[in-house]
């Protein structure tokens, strides 16, 4: 029975690997409803939850940062963006539940394999569009990722995980036929921040072995530590990390609002490069979110350390886990929901391999409640984006009429989200060229009262008025994205 949880987990993480990193709203949507509701079913069915302080602070320290990212709505730069996170947000939380509900403490081997089966399943897709494929556009031989950095760690994380299957004599078949593919794919993949994270990962196994090898697993980690900031300096991330420490700084305590980053970005920024994130986990969180959302964040992801270190008994899988918090310190592998549920299915592993043995369910009622919510949230960002993306694409393909209609549903069905209007200006506006008339207007207004500090939405203003109103929606463009394109 454990084979069939394993292979379905291995199976769902791979397709969600595979949906372009799990990038995109509408895969936040399916991957979290098809989490959650096994989650759900499996706590009313086997009556377990998480239990001990670390599983429940694991659990708890994700869920409460994605609740501080709706909060941060509030007094958002863009509100519309801070909930679209706390959206993404209910992917682990619910990935976390089904590792922990699904599996128990002799199932730790199961629970890895099934990760190792998904980053190989997705090592072997790549190499094989690779071989099939002759485009060398950017991004292109990253798939079915998209993008290589996130590639090479996956990479890096099976060859980690296949180590460990090594150490396991039962599994040596397993790290025998995985280990060369990944290990491949990672040099295919020359990504920088990937190899340094298997330096990282294999630092921190050594400090877990403890004895001799625990000193200069140490000094290893420090010098990963140096090397990893030393590099980013070098990279673009020189120009991102600074904008959002200026933001933190701006408001140290709650931040500019989750997902605010890009926004913020294009105001400050000296060059024309467009960034979405600040290629930081830790940093962008900062800045975002302050110190309350920071600390939150580093005391969930500190839960299976602080467990691997009074119990564990699998240095290499927590080199793998610190591979991962490694590599999401330099990268934006958090926005990519396959990866961070990759990730925090490993941190499941190793709290479930330091449980001391199974204990009297509590609130089971509450955390199959706690469950459904999450589906329930998931089933509401699928919905809307699938609608979403229904209407963009019927405006690209030459059909306003349809693209008004879904957009209008959306903005039902995402009353907080700007995005619907923007679509629903656009495709009145090419419903009645020459200046889009009133109706356009209107929309764009709408959307401006969701976001007033996304310079799309001015500039849509601007092409949908005329006179006065159109210089001063231009100047307010210019202003949020002053290296921007012009009209």
């Amino acid at each position: 029975m454990i084979a069939f949880r394993a292979a379905g987990l291995c199976i769902a993480l791979a397709a969600l690997l595979a949906d372009d990193g799990g990038f995109d709203a509408r895969s936040w949507g399916w991957s979290g409803a098809v989490a959650a509701a096994t989650a759900a079913l499996g706590i009313a069915w086997w009556r377990r939850v998480p239990v001990g302080r670390l599983e429940l602070l694991f659990v708890g320290g994700l869920a409460a940062f994605g609740l501080w990212a709706l909060a941060s709505s509030w007094w958002s730069r863009s509100p519309p963006s801070s909930i679209a996170e706390a959206q993404r947000a209910v992917v682990p939380v619910a990935v976390v539940l089904v590792a922990l509900v699904v599996f128990r403490r002799r199932d730790v081997a199961a629970l890895s394999a099934a990760v190792l089966g998904a980053v190989t399943l997705v090592s072997a897709a790549n190499l094989l569009h690779r071989a099939t494929s002759s485009t060398d556009l950017t991004g292109t031989a990253a798939q079915p990722v998209g993008y290589d950095n996130a590639l090479g760690l996956l990479a890096a994380l099976g060859v980690l995980l296949a180590l460990d299957a090594a150490t396991r004599r039962s599994r040596w078949l397993v790290a025998l036929a995985t280990l060369p593919v990944n290990a491949l794919v990672l040099v295919l993949a020359d990504s920088a921040g990937a190899s340094l994270a298997l330096g990282a990962g294999l630092a921190v196994a050594a400090v877990a072995v403890g004895g001799r090898l625990r000193l200069a697993g140490l000094v290893a980690c420090v010098a990963a530590l140096v090397v990893g900031v030393a590099s980013a300096g070098g990279h673009e991330r020189g120009r991102y990390w600074p904008v959002a420490l200026a933001a933190a700084q701006e408001q140290p305590v709650a931040g500019a609002g989750a997902g605010t980053f890009r926004q913020i970005w294009l105001e400050e920024r000296d060059a024309p490069l467009d960034a979405r994130d600040a290629h930081g986990l830790y940093v962008e969180t900062l800045g975002e979110l302050g110190v309350v959302g920071l600390v939150l964040l580093l005391a969930a992801l500190a839960a299976p350390l602080v467990a691997a270190w009074r119990g564990g008994r699998r240095p290499l899988l927590v080199g793998a886990y610190g591979a991962f918090l490694a590599h999401a310190g330099i990268d934006w592998d958090w926005e990519l929901a396959g990866v961070a549920a990759a990730g925090v299915t490993i941190g499941s592993a190793l709290l479930l391999d330091a449980r001391t043995g199974e204990r009297e369910p509590r609130a089971v009622v509450a955390w199959a409640a706690g469950a459904a919510a999450l589906f329930l949230a998931a089933c509401v960002t699928l919905v809307g984006a699938v609608t979403l993306d229904g209407a963009a694409e019927a405006l690209r393909e030459g059909d306003p009429a349809s693209a008004e209609a879904r957009a209008e549903r959306a903005a039902s069905l995402q009353p907080w989200s700007a995005e619907p209007w923007l679509v629903l200006a656009q495709s009145r506006r090419s419903l009645a060229p020459g200046g889009g008339g009133g109706d356009a207007r209107a929309a764009a207004l709408e959307a401006l009262r969701r976001d007033a500090n996304d310079w799309r939405l001015w500039l849509e203003l601007a092409q949908s008025s005329t006179g006065a109103e159109r210089e001063r929606a231009l100047l307010r463009a210019r202003s949020l994205n002053p290296l921007g394109p012009r009209p």
